[in-house]
């Protein structure tokens, strides 16, 4: 009996062993989107045009830190808003499958979600227009904020694929589209 089953599991093992060891595992794997090559010129270039650069990334500050930073837009304090509003018991969040988790700096000042923007804008100032990052962004919050630039006189124009039919709305709404 068990001397049986010890040789059936040591056969076992060098079978598996077998298989295995000519085979290369790692430990971690890790993807990202990089940039391509001419983003950081781009907005130089836009810059330099007098035309200021906002992006709108469905990710999380976390997430889309890395990604805005080699694209040369600054990250730092109150220089970021999240489109998703701050959480309000019982109301569903559309943005959940973008932002598991709270990561947002409590210290900033700025607003979260567009309502909260438009009523930043109207009391206080018009630092939500002049940031360059917005996170946590779906292509209604995004629309809503061609919106919002509109209405305080900013003229848009949208840039992206137009492989990708969400971007048709967003292209739509935009003063100007590329």
């Amino acid at each position: 009996g068990s001397r049986t089953s010890m040789v059936s599991e040591s056969q076992a093992n060098v079978a598996q062993w077998n298989l295995l060891r000519e085979q290369v595992f790692l430990g971690m794997v890790a993807s990202s989107v990089p940039p391509k090559r001419e983003i950081p010129h781009f907005i130089e270039d836009l810059d330099a045009a007098g035309v200021r650069f906002v992006y709108f990334s469905p990710r999380n500050m976390r997430r889309s830190k890395l990604l805005v930073e080699k694209m040369g837009i600054e990250t730092d304090w109150n220089c970021a808003i999240s489109l998703r509003p701050l959480d309000v018991p019982g109301t569903p969040d559309p943005h959940r499958m973008t932002s598991h988790y709270a990561d947002w700096d409590v210290k900033a000042r700025l607003p979260h979600g567009v309502p909260a923007i438009r009523e930043h804008i109207e009391k206080v100032d018009n630092v939500p227009l002049l940031v360059s990052l917005f996170t946590d962004a779906t292509q209604v919050s995004t629309k809503e904020m061609l919106e919002v630039f509109q209405e305080n006189l900013e003229v848009t124009l949208a840039a992206g694929s137009t492989l990708r039919l969400p971007n048709a709305g967003l292209f739509a709404a935009a003063d100007l589209a590329l």
